[in-house]
């Protein structure tokens, strides 16, 4: 019942109306109210009388809206009334004739309830009524006359608003805060003085703070104490980390930014004169440095930085941007030194470059711009230029941006930007981020906007082509462009660079689509073509054309040559490279279309394709292209979806285009007819024998080709214009489609419907043909019901299938029948693929007839839940599959009515079907659980988007229900309860759990709003976490391992809604007594999940007494030790996540406290296991506080040294005659936590012998079991310094002895872990602790040439401790021959542990060891060494630019980058350099300097011809898995020879290589290439580059007779095969194998002729010309590759 009625209200002769200020208004009240008043409320007009409305009967009504705006389950509609509501009462009450009213309005309580509703209330409230509240909080504030209760005000709101936003407080929403401090600093209601006073005095209380007379107007005692300049600053940057750390949050990001440009806006403001904080230099620091800390620790959160905090910076004052701007490496980026400058610190000043721009701060020095008086001017495409080939991809993105920028947009290009987009642009095709390409992507759109602008604005020029071009003389008098004006000549030159250019990436895009280009190529590629067939640069192209001689670009793109690439791509693997070729294929001109489409009738043909062609057209009735032919041919042949899909989206253009073609019979009609008939056969084939269908006709193709026309928007009309018999024609097509799905249902079900279809076989196996496997006829069924199901989801969504009127169209029968076929797959699918495709038009089947005209059509849902329902009752038996189809049936329903009466029924349904009790059955094949499909069905509904609103009222009813079900005995329920369980607490927490996060303790604080949307949750909580009677006599009958599985699944839930939201205050204290009860529990995973739990509840100011608590002696069993334990570590990992960056001082205060309980944890405990634990957090706090380079260690290290010692020698001694800790896995834990304590401590003690001398006397008695378990985890720890670790082990080493083989395997292995994750500057140090240890240690890289069994963990250590210590010899005794020897076989095992083939721990292994030897490539200041001996190693570092795996393509560009620098600008610095290479960049720089450096190397020449025709073979198997011995790695390399020598025998013909090459895969599902990223047409071209520019003397002249002998017959096999065979569009050159392959012969002639001619062999460089003549004029009649013909015309041009 409402307790406000606008009608008594209203009633001027109601005197008794009473409000109680505790009830709800009504939304329909509260807009009744709004729109009243003005009536209702007393002011200065007069109009209302005094007596109408007491006092009493306002406040009670403002207590009502304020009690009603500050509920927090109101609707959001509800809620904005109730804001407006309020907004509307105070905005009318300061203004009111009534004193009592405006003193009510105006007082702190009042003020201090609606300030906290507006932050209570933000998130879940509409943003303009919450704005309303905060404008009409500033109002009061500004308006109040009172000065005192001003003052208070102002303190208290401040003081709130620092807590929430520093102190990340949970009560409180942080946006809504910043929103609130940034308002009222923007109004000058708060000053930035105020910010930065009340933050102090929430750090420190000792000084009273002096306010600035012109902010604080109260009077000051002489006790003030001056705020000092070092207060001030250390109060500012403390304020702006804390508002900077909340960038992490999408949602607060802009906010923050906007808070923090107010802020010092209001600091600049007031100021006082006399200070320095007036200084640019002062107020730039006080955010630079900050915001530069957070993108070093946070390069992820630059993009936050770019959009809301750096723009509203900058445009504070000029003179900061300025100080700003010189802080930042511009010059040395601008001048080529960019390897040492970290990517955050590059990116930042791209950053504020690009931003700058767009601020106009800085003038872009053009090329004849003047330059502006007092702006900062500078060539910006000089910064982008630098950085086009940067190692990060969000710097080369920026510097692109930086090069097509220019403040004009019709500025030509310079040349020398041109040439750099050319080299550069190859590099941003092979970007692996879709993010990144879609960048670039977008620049290059804006580039081609520019080109566009520029041929636009140099046609128009009068001047420019009056002498050069005669045919432009008519445009003489037009106006100048001023970029074109002063030198007609040189801007013509500039002009046709600028086409030259754009011609140029259009040929590059054409080769980029090459069959054998990766997908990052392929689709980059397209993007880009179509781009610039969008552009439509031939309006502007055609008026540079002389006499009508050249081409418009728009005839380079539309040619033969990108249809038949765009042909070949329609078979593409990859979905969307098929989609965007078809849609640049959409626009091809019509010739084009045919002449690809149709082969030409004089093209010779073989036998084979006579009998093709008669096959064909038995099958088919139209003569079809034969791109279509190839392409229907292939799919029958292997069945695959991506086949298929070529297949279906060739029909879709030929029926597009069937209007433009010629030779098609009938037009769009007969297209349909004949799909549809080819499939009728193919369906028919399928019900009589399915096997044989699978092996022969997939259905999946042709009903591809049905949908995408069907989908097309104007099929209807199409298809009437097409027809004569118009409607009849089209009932027609639709019953026949309707029939052909309900056949291909009756085909697969019975694959489909099996419980496992995945384990399907047929009954009479023995007749099925081996290549026929079950996963072939499940995919054939599954693929084939998947596509007729989309064929009727596309029937159903698109209205322009049928006739527009609604007579006419899809009726009540065909939504019947088309929702029964889906209803019955659903319900009787076990597939779960399948059963996801048909929800989908189940779903929109649902939409579409809930949206009708037609009430029996509209009825359908409805009567589909009732047999539902149903279903749910009679498979309430067949418990599989998450209950299969069944929850599909009902979120396709609610879909349909996401909110309403229908759907809460239906809710209502599933809720009382879950909670019914079980019936008790005899048998278990009678039990009936009807409960499990409707708890399946009810977290569907709760996951699904579109029903969100709905759901949300019955969110806490499902909760109590989920929780319930936990209780219950049957697993099967309380299984499915769990799960519904953990998709209600993602609901309440917006997403799924990220466990790194609140491990972390990044866990977004939002727990008040949580348990205030849902009361009933803090008692859901507390039944969980109680452990009823039941389970608790479980205990002791059942064992363990029940009550684990139980109590698992009902505290964990629990638990991690307490870890994410937190708990409320008045219930803390409860649930920490729960938490500390589990966390004595017998079950590990309990108590670990308790503990953590209990660490997040644990804040900063009672942490210490907690901890205290944790470590007291008082604890029941050693189960209750271990969790206070286990607490007790996750809150130090806690602390050490969210106080990274803090002094040492906050983990001082906890080392006392942990060593005050060493006695009792230590020396009287008897538990082993507890004793481990302590002294792992023990090694945790003091690594710490190492790390953080605190004195308070080396006070407790001295005094408890004595004390760990002792309990090492009464642990280990015994173990030297009984062997107690090899039989005692406890025991060994507790000797490897002492371990590592005792080298933390040693370390930090004077005396440092006495733990060493002692350890290793031990170690060396102990078994060798034990001993290696201890020293690979002391060698593993990551709490102890690598240094320290790895000076333990070496004298270990030293010691120990070589008589243990276990000991050096893990020593080797912990060794290179240590040397991988260590600083570079600790490397030399490093080996030097190797070297000291002692002589014999050296020898354990050669442990394994002694016959000893491999180990695989060696696989990686022995290879980069091999690396490393090389590297140092040859750098102290350079030229040393055992050295060249020993870095030659080093070396071979690169080569093979680098290998395609080889594992990807060996590929890292590789890289790795290459990094440690660097300093023998080149000394921080020298250049790079160019000795015999290192060719193998810049051979083997190449091959890591072309690895699959990104990050050792990095590693090794980072190495490449490192190597050329140029010493003088790197400067001094050892570890950095003047380069940071992409890795194609970097292989195309380290190429250039092996042509350089080694241009006489017959080494380099054997191994780039292995790699130009791929001679050089694969190693076996043996010689690189990583349990190869040294002998196998050298044989296997013998067998090339040096560095990829190429012996005769390597040399196949081309003949067999052809032929093995077109060998057709017909597998179903295809083996994916072991390398993914390289180009081998690509690396083609470099490897034959680097052949023609080799020096006569690098010659092999035996080895070049056998490449000559082997290009003329490869050419003269190629010719062969391109005479007796037709090519076209998918032909056999498509074949990526064959295509590369004779990229290959081509290069490879080139390569030949090139040394015949520097030789003057005529007769060799005539055959290979003679041949490649040949091979084009046969490839001219026979439609060749246009690539291929390209290379040929390439090769015979340089020839000439």
């Amino acid at each position: 019942m409402s307790l406000v009625d606008i009608e008594s209200l209203t009633d001027s002769n109601n005197n008794r109306f009473e409000y109680d200020g505790t009830a709800i208004v009504s939304e329909i009240e509260l807009r009744q109210l709004c729109k009243n008043l003005a009536s209702l409320i007393p002011n200065d007009n007069g109009k209302v009388q005094r007596k109408t409305f007491n006092y009493r009967q306002l406040q009670s009504l403002l207590r009502a809206l304020i009690r009603t705006a500050s509920y927090p389950r109101l609707s959001v509609t509800h809620g904005a009334a109730a804001c407006n509501a309020l907004c509307g009462f105070l905005d009318q009450g300061v203004v009111s004739s009534l004193s009592e009213l405006r003193a009510l309005c105006f007082s702190p309580q009042v003020w201090t309830e609606t300030f906290h509703m507006f932050l209570e209330r933000s998130e879940n409230t509409k943003a303009k009524p919450m704005k309303h509240v905060l404008v009409t909080l500033a109002k009061l504030l500004s308006k109040n006359s009172e000065a005192s209760v001003l003052y208070a005000l102002k303190d208290s709101t401040i003081f709130t608003l620092i807590s929430i936003i520093c102190e990340q407080d949970e009560s409180e929403s942080v946006k809504a805060a910043m929103q609130a401090l940034e308002y009222f600093l923007t109004r000058r209601i708060v000053h930035g003085l105020d910010i930065l006073l009340k933050k102090s005095q929430r750090i420190t209380t000792e000084n009273s703070l002096k306010i600035p007379n012109e902010i604080n107007k109260e009077p000051q005692t002489s006790d003030d104490k001056p705020f000092s300049p070092f207060d001030w600053n250390k109060s500012t940057k403390g304020f702006v980390e804390s508002v900077l750390r909340w960038l992490r949050y999408s949602d607060i990001a802009p906010i923050s930014g906007r808070l923090l440009s107010s802020f010092f806006r209001s600091l600049q403001n007031w100021w006082p004169e006399d200070t320095h904080f007036k200084e640019p230099d002062v107020l730039l620091l006080l955010w630079m440095e900050p915001l530069k800390a957070l993108l070093e620790m946070n390069p992820n959160l630059i993009e936050a930085v770019e959009h809301h905090v750096l723009p509203d910076l900058l445009r504070l004052d000029y003179s900061i941007f300025i100080t700003f701007l010189n802080t930042l490496p511009m010059e040395d980026l601008r001048n080529g030194v960019i390897g040492k400058h970290g990517a955050a610190n590059i990116q930042l000043c791209l950053l504020t470059v690009k931003i700058a721009k767009e601020l106009k701060l800085i003038q872009n020095l053009a090329q004849d711009s003047a330059v502006i008086e007092g702006v900062y001017s500078f060539r910006v495409e000089s910064l982008g230029l630098a950085l086009l080939a940067h190692a990060v991809p969000g710097v080369r993105i920026a510097a692109l941006s930086f090069t097509i920028y220019s403040s004009s947009s019709t500025e030509p290009l310079s040349a020398e930007a041109l040439n750099s987009l050319q080299q550069n642009i190859p590099s941003f095709h092979t970007e692996v981020a879709a993010k990144t390409r879609n960048e670039f992507t977008s620049q290059v759109r804006k580039l081609c906007s520019r080109l566009r602008n520029i041929l636009s604005s140099s046609g128009r020029n009068s001047r420019l082509f009056s002498d050069a071009i005669p045919s432009l003389s008519s445009i003489r008098d037009a106006e100048s462009s001023k970029w074109f004006a002063e030198d007609p000549h040189l801007s013509c030159d500039l002009l046709q660079l600028h086409i030259d250019f754009m011609k140029w990436y259009i040929i590059f895009t054409f080769q980029e689509l090459h069959p054998a280009a990766s997908y990052q190529r392929h689709i980059t590629a397209l993007k880009i073509l179509h781009l610039f067939i969008h552009a439509d640069f031939s309006t502007f192209i055609s008026r540079f054309t002389q006499n009508g001689d050249a081409k418009s670009l728009q005839d380079i793109i539309f040619n033969n040559h990108l249809v038949r690439l765009l042909l070949d791509l329609m078979m593409d693997p990859f979905d969307d490279v098929r989609s965007t070729a078809a849609v640049i294929l959409k626009l091809t001109p019509q010739e084009l279309l045919r002449s690809s489409a149709e082969p030409r009738q004089s093209q010779p043909q073989n036998d084979e394709d006579e009998i093709v062609e008669k096959y064909l057209a038995l099958a088919y009735p139209l003569e079809m292209p034969h791109p279509l032919h190839r392409a229907e041919t292939l799919m029958y042949r292997t069945g695959r979806a991506d086949h298929a899909d070529g297949v279906g989206r060739l029909y879709g253009l030929l029926y597009e285009s069937s209007n433009r073609l010629d030779n098609w019979r009938g037009g769009r009609k007969s297209i349909l007819e004949h799909i549809l008939f080819a499939l009728g056969q193919d369906i028919e084939n399928a019900l009589v024998d399915l096997r044989l269908a699978v092996k022969t006709t997939p259905l999946h193709g042709r009903l591809m080709a049905l949908r995408y026309i069907v989908a097309r928007p104007d099929f209807y009309c199409a298809f009437i214009e097409s027809n004569d018999a118009q409607l009849d024609t089209w009932r027609s097509l639709n019953e026949q489609i309707l029939q052909y799905c309900t056949k291909i249902w009756d085909a697969v079900k019975n694959v489909l419907c099996f419980d496992s279809p995945e384990g399907h076989m047929f009954e009479d196996d023995e007749d099925v043909d081996s290549d026929l496997g079950t996963k072939d006829v499940l995919s054939f069924s599954w693929r084939a019901l998947k596509e007729s199901s989309c064929l009727m989801h596309a029937m159903i969504t698109n209205k322009a299938y049928g006739p527009p009127s609604v007579d006419e169209g899809l009726n009540y029968n065909d939504y019947k029948r088309l929702g029964k076929l889906s209803f019955t797959q659903l319900a009787e699918l076990r597939h779960r693929g399948a059963f996801s495709t048909v929800s989908q038009t189940f779903a929109a089947c649902c939409m579409r007839c809930a949206q009708a005209d037609d009430l029996l059509v509209a009825r359908l849902p409805q009567n589909w839940y009732q047999d539902t329902i149903s279903c749910i009752q009679q498979k309430a038996s067949a418990l599989t599959r998450r209950s299969a189809g069944l929850p599909a049936m009902i979120t396709g329903i609610l879909t349909s009515y996401p909110t309403g009466t229908f759907f809460d029924s239906v809710i209502l349904d599933l809720q009382a079907i879950a909670e019914a009790p079980v019936q008790n059955t005899v048998r278990f094949e009678d039990l009936r659980l009807p409960q499990v499909h409707a708890l399946n069905c009810l977290k569907d509904v709760f996951t699904n988007t579109q029903l969100g609103s709905g759901t949300e009222l019955h969110v806490a009813d499902t909760l109590d229900i989920a929780a319930g079900c936990l209780e219950t005995d049957t697993w099967a329920i309380r299984n499915c309860g769990l799960m519904l369980l953990k998709a209600l607490l993602n609901r309440l927490h917006g997403g799924s759990h990220d466990v790194a996060e609140t491990d972390a303790g990044y866990n977004r604080p939002n727990s008040k709003l949580v348990f205030e949307k849902f009361p009933n949750l803090p008692d859901l909580l507390f039944r969980l976490l109680s452990l009823p009677t039941t389970v608790a006599d479980k205990q002791g009958q059942n064992g363990d391992s029940e009550l684990a599985s139980v109590q698992a699944q009902r505290l964990f839930p629990a638990l991690e809604i307490i870890q994410r939201s937190g708990i409320p205050t008045q219930y803390e204290a409860a649930a920490k007594r729960l938490l500390r009860y589990h966390m004595c529990s017998r079950i590990w995973p309990v108590r670990e999940k308790a503990a953590k739990t209990l660490s997040v509840l644990i804040d900063d100011k009672s942490i210490n007494n907690e901890i205290k608590g944790l470590l007291s002696q008082e604890w029941l069993s050693q189960n209750a030790l271990h969790g206070r334990l286990l607490c007790l570590d996750f809150i130090l990992s806690r602390r050490q996540a969210l106080y990274s960056d803090q002094t040492p001082n906050y983990f001082e205060s906890f080392l006392p406290i942990t060593f005050s309980s060493f006695e009792a944890m230590v020396v009287q405990n008897v538990c082993p296991f507890t004793i481990a634990t302590y002294l792992r957090i023990l090694v945790k706090l003091l690594g710490e506080l190492m790390r953080r380079k605190s004195t308070m260690v080396e006070q407790y290290a001295s005094r408890y040294k004595d004390q760990l010692l002792m309990k090492w020698k009464d642990l280990l001694e015994p173990s030297l005659s009984s062997n107690n800790l090899t039989n005692d896995p406890l025991l060994t834990l507790q000797a490897i936590a002492l371990a590592k304590c005792l080298i933390l401590i040693n370390d930090l003690s004077t005396s440092k012998d006495t733990f060493r001398l002692f350890s290793l006397k031990q170690l060396r008695g102990l078994d060798h079991r034990v001993r290696d378990k201890i020293l690979e985890a002391v060698g593993n720890s990551a709490e102890v310094n690598p240094i320290i670790r790895l000076r333990f082990l070496s004298e270990t080493i030293a010691n120990v002895g070589f008589e243990s083989l276990g000991i050096n395997e893990v020593m080797a292995t912990c060794l290179a872990d240590i040397l991988k994750t260590s600083e570079t500057a600790d490397e030399r140090q490093a080996y030097e602790i190797l070297r000291s240890g002692d002589a014999r240690f050296l020898q354990l890289v050669n442990w394994r040439t002694g016959g000893s069994k491999p180990n695989p963990r060696l696989s990686g250590a022995d290879l980069h401790l091999r690396g490393l210590m090389l590297g140092e010899d040859r750098r102290l005794a350079a030229g040393n021959l055992k050295s060249d020897y020993e870095v030659e076989l080093w070396t071979r095992m690169l080569e093979l542990a680098g290998h395609e083939r080889s594992d990807l721990q060996s590929r890292f292994a590789a890289v790795d060891s290459i990094k440690g030897f660097k300093y023998a490539l080149r000394s921080h200041d020298s250049k790079a060494r160019t000795s015999h001996s290192l060719l193998g190693v810049y051979l083997a570092l190449y091959d890591t630019l072309d690895d699959d795996d990104e990050d050792i393509r990095d590693q090794g560009a980072a190495l490449v980058s490192w190597i050329l620098s140029d010493p003088i600008l790197a400067g001094l610095s050892k570890d950095t350099g003047n380069l940071s290479l992409v890795p194609l960049a970097a292989s195309r720089r380290l190429l250039g300097f092996l042509d350089k450096e080694y241009g006489k190397s017959q080494i380099l020449w054997s191994h780039a011809v292995g790699k130009l025709i791929d001679a050089v073979p694969a190693p076996s198997p043996r010689s690189i898995s990583c349990t190869a011995t040294p002998e196998d790695q050298a044989q296997s390399s013998n067998s090339i020879g040096k560095h990829g020598e190429t012996p005769t025998q390597q040399l196949r013909p081309v003949r067999v290589l052809l032929e093995n090459a077109r060998k057709e895969d017909s597998a179903l599902f295809v083996e994916e290439k072991q390398n993914l990223y390289i180009d081998p047409v690509r690396q083609a071209e470099h490897w034959a580059s680097v052949l023609t520019n080799l020096q006569p003397e690098a010659v092999d002249i035996d080895l070049e007779r056998r490449l000559s002998t082997w290009v003329l017959e490869g050419l003269d096999a190629l010719v062969e095969t391109a005479e007796s065979e037709v090519d076209g569009p998918l032909g056999w050159i498509t074949k990526p194998e064959v295509f590369v392959l004779g990229i290959r012969v081509i290069l490879a002639a080139k390569v030949v002729m090139h040394h015949a001619r520097r030789r003057a062999v005529e007769i060799e460089e005539a055959s290979c010309r003679r041949l490649l003549k040949r091979l084009s004029n046969v490839g001219s009649k026979i439609l060749m590759h246009g690539l291929w013909s390209r290379f040929i015309e390439g090769v015979l041009e340089e020839s000439i």
